[in-house]
């Protein structure tokens, strides 16, 4: 029996001495610390992505400091920058939400607090109805109870595709006719094949295009239009870019209505 107690005390104090060895090592890594999910950092985080949703950045302009830099994928930007780039894209997306998000604040032992912010968008395209939905990730750094510092991470591929796919239709809007502006807007149509309708609707000929992107002030040769409108598997198609359809657009406008005054 008292080998039994024995054993049981030796045991008991091995595990107290492992505990606080523990409890050492983490207090002195300064990559331990202790993780809350109710403080008010973690809420603060949470109110500007409701903000966000609401289009209303501007509001929570205070959590931060006055030199604070968002990092948005692979931008650095400012406040403002985000305030602007972020309410445009209630432009072209209606019911902007995150749902499925979890948020956390890490009080590490070095003094950095970090808020963590994991979160699913989703939005419907103005345009097509379609429910758009990505993963992100966000965090917070904190100094002085401000936020100094901003990451945010999503894939953009398809938020950005329905942005430009909707400005570019908004601009075709006005510089076409209605019925041909109806029949490019409901079809799956890449930039080449809207300048080939473009062109044919309004009769261009190569030349008329140069000069079209001319008054626009983008320069443009006649080999290089007629790149643009060779069968996809010939060797000298050419894939029409944004730059040069936006541009050709612009012209178009001028060239319709003439300049602005």
């Amino acid at each position: 029996m008292k080998k039994i107690f024995l054993l049981l005390f030796v045991s008991i104090t091995m595990v107290s001495c492992d505990t606080n060895t523990k409890n050492q090592n983490d207090t002195n890594d300064p990559m331990s610390g202790y993780m809350v999910g109710n403080d008010a950092k973690s809420d603060a985080m949470v109110k500007f992505t409701k903000a966000y949703q609401e289009n209303n950045i501007s509001s929570v302009k205070s959590i931060f400091s006055e030199d604070a830099v968002f990092h948005i994928n692979d931008a650095d930007v400012s406040f403002d920058d985000v305030n602007q780039a972020f309410s445009s894209g209630h432009e072209y997306f209606d019911n902007i939400q995150h749902s499925d998000y979890d948020v956390s604040t890490m009080y590490y032992n070095d003094g950095k607090i970090f808020t963590n912010y994991w979160y699913t968008w989703s939005a419907t395209s103005k345009k097509t109805g379609e429910v758009l939905s990505l993963k992100g990730y966000c965090w917070f750094k904190w100094e002085n109870d401000k936020v100094v510092e901003v990451y945010n991470a999503f894939d953009p591929t398809a938020y950005k595709e329905a942005m430009t796919n909707e400005s570019i239709l908004n601009l075709i809007s006005t510089s076409v006719n209605a019925e041909v502006f109806y029949y490019l807007s409901n079809m799956g149509l890449t930039n080449n094949d809207i300048f080939k309708k473009l062109r044919v609707a309004h009769k261009l000929k190569d030349e008329d295009i140069v000069q079209i992107c001319k008054l626009a002030d983008f320069r443009v040769s006649k080999s290089e239009i007629n790149a643009l409108f060779r069968n996809e598997k010939h060797p000298k198609y050419m894939e029409c870019g944004d730059q040069i359809l936006r541009n050709f657009l612009n012209g178009l406008i001028i060239h319709l209505r003439g300049p602005a005054s």
